[in-house]
């Protein structure tokens, strides 16, 4: 069976769909190393010993070496939706071509065109990264159930090891913390286009969390556009909580670590979240989580078996996860870090990750 992976970008970006693709392409090159890769996006950001055909966006050469490829390709995996002319395109060219799609959240939840709900239609099989995902795209398209499987998320190719647990101090002196200080970290971006990653609701708890936890602290970290920045600053002068929150701005995954390793509890009770790899890497940092109930992040914390579900709508029930993320001293000691960390391990480690792309390689 020869294979090949299509994908927007991998290396260019430090998304979620772009970690995802770089445990892909580590997995599957592990499983079938003769396997193609083609991106459209990616260029000269590829590692030296990824053989990644990449066209930094010029749409004509990468589609005319997709389709040489495809002659001799048994299997392809289409990496996003948008990537919907080669699934078209190649079962119409190759009608015995198994198309596999990946699906991860919003990319297929969103109103589209016509021609790429034909393709999500035409696809073979669909991996969805998280039930939930499954179950809207069940609902949403005319695909049979067993059409759909859910491949999980992983905590990814770079973090197979398991990170050190560590103290913060730098951080804890450049945002003036105290070694006491509570800090609830919530990581995601801060669009005004996409505004439901619950951080406006932990903003309108903390006047509530201080009167039982004085020392809380929130720390945003993120990129961020203007629109919804003054937003977010407008909320934090309207709850009175400008002494308690700092916007730390988008930071490389180096740097990051750090942050995990400050923080007391990571938090983001959001809506539509296709899975959340932010979850899991909270957790491989030992960190107790607090998430919604209502999208994929259920799915992240393993139905709630690895941190708490809230109603993200609900702004008691947000307050009291906080709270008792912070209030329960066990919550912070090593034994219980170390737990964590082994646990979203077994779920959702690197290992696993490719031992559920083998199953699903042997199903096809």
């Amino acid at each position: 069976m020869k294979i090949a992976f299509t994908y927007l970008t991998a290396y260019k970006g430090t998304g979620g769909i772009e970690k995802f693709n770089r445990s892909f392409i580590a997995a599957i090159r592990e499983t079938e190393p003769a396997v193609q890769l083609v991106s459209l996006h990616d260029s000269k950001d590829v590692p030296g010993d990824v053989p990644v055909h990449a066209f930094n966006g010029r749409l004509l050469p990468y589609l005319r070496k997709v389709f040489a490829i495809l002659r001799e390709t048994d299997v392809l995996f289409v990496g996003h939706v948008n990537l919907w002319v080669v699934i078209l395109l190649g079962k119409f060219l190759k009608p015995r071509l198994k198309v596999v799609l990946i699906a991860h959240g919003i990319d297929v939840w969103n109103p589209m065109p016509v021609w790429k709900k034909k393709a999500l239609v035409k696809a073979d099989h669909i991996l969805a990264v998280s039930s939930y995902t499954r179950q809207r795209i069940l609902d949403i398209f005319d695909v049979a159930p067993d059409k759909v499987s859910v491949f999980h998320n992983t905590i990814g190719y770079e973090m197979r090891t398991k990170p050190t647990l560590a103290p913060a101090a730098r951080l804890r002196e450049k945002f003036g913390f105290s070694a006491t200080d509570r800090v609830v970290l919530t990581v995601a971006r801060l669009s005004s286009g996409e505004a439901y990653k619950g951080y406006d609701k932990v903003i309108a708890a903390l006047p509530e969390v201080r009167k039982l936890i004085p020392s809380v602290r929130y720390v945003i970290l993120g990129k961020y556009d203007e629109g919804e920045k003054q937003r977010v600053d407008a909320l934090i002068m309207t709850h009175g909580v400008q002494d308690l929150v700092r916007l730390a701005g988008y930071v490389d995954d180096e740097v990051l670590q750090a942050y995990y390793n400050l923080s007391d509890a990571f938090v983001m009770p959001s809506l539509h979240e296709g899975f959340g790899i932010v979850f899991i890497e909270a957790m491989a940092y030992g960190l107790p989580v607090v998430a919604g109930n209502k999208d994929g992040s259920v799915d992240a914390l393993d139905h709630g078996r690895l941190g708490t579900l809230v109603d993200p709508e609900n702004p008691e029930e947000v307050r009291e996860a906080i709270c008792a993320c912070l209030a329960d001293p066990t919550q912070a000691d090593m034994e219980h870090r170390l737990k964590r960390q082994h646990d979203v391990y077994e779920t959702f480690g690197y290992d696993r990750f490719v031992e559920n792309l083998k199953t699903i390689l042997q199903t096809i």
